[in-house]
């Protein structure tokens, strides 16, 4: 502006500003504006139809979804047992509804509990091995070994029930029984340390 130092331009607002010569003065609706001139960036635009990639999930995460999954589609099986065998023997038995209403009092009057009771084993031991198989998934480790024992620890639940409500013998029973808790133990334990010695590498 006239009368004002070179790289100095003074607003109407009393305001003085030094310029670098990368900024110029423009009036508009009577006031000065403050301009940058910088270049213009032009960018595509983006289609809406394009997705961002993602890895596929590896076969070992799925295999070990899998077994959770066969897990849940025995708990569902034994639980519609369960609730079939009731209320055929109810029916039977002409049993009204709420002379059941406790576990005391279903246990006095129906004598085929066994779907009932190996539904209730299946919310027991296991939701250890649901929790392994989050873990594995949560920290991205799932050998093959892990794999391997989860199948088997499915198969051997799969033959539990089937003791279980069939004829049920007691040895047969917890024979199957402790092969798989102590096959779910030895998968918690290599795991831990298998994750442990990764870490440390």
């Amino acid at each position: 502006m006239p009368g004002e130092p070179n790289g100095v331009i003074r607003t109407t607002c009393g305001l003085t500003i030094r310029s670098t010569g990368r900024y110029t003065a423009h009036r508009h609706l009577g006031l000065h504006f403050i301009l940058a001139q910088m270049p213009v960036c032009r960018y595509a635009p983006v289609s809406s139809n394009v997705r961002p990639h993602k890895p596929p999930m590896p076969n070992n995460s799925l295999q070990l979804l899998y077994a959770c999954l066969a897990m849940v589609m025995l708990t569902l099986a034994v639980g519609m047992l369960m609730l079939f065998t009731r209320v055929r023997e109810m029916r039977s038995k002409r049993i009204h509804p709420q002379a059941a209403s406790t576990s005391v009092k279903m246990s006095a009057k129906l004598e085929n509990v066994q779907p009932a009771d190996n539904f209730k084993n299946l919310f027991e031991v296991p939701v250890l091995f649901y929790g392994l198989v989050a873990v594995a998934l949560a920290v991205g480790f799932v050998p093959g070994w892990l794999v391997v024992g989860a199948w088997l620890f499915v198969a051997l639940r799969v033959l539990h029930s089937l003791v279980h409500c069939t004829y049920n013998k007691v040895y047969h029973r917890l024979a199957v029984f402790m092969a798989g808790f102590g096959l779910l133990v030895g998968m918690w334990v290599t795991f831990v340390l298998s994750v442990a010695a990764k870490s440390a590498a």
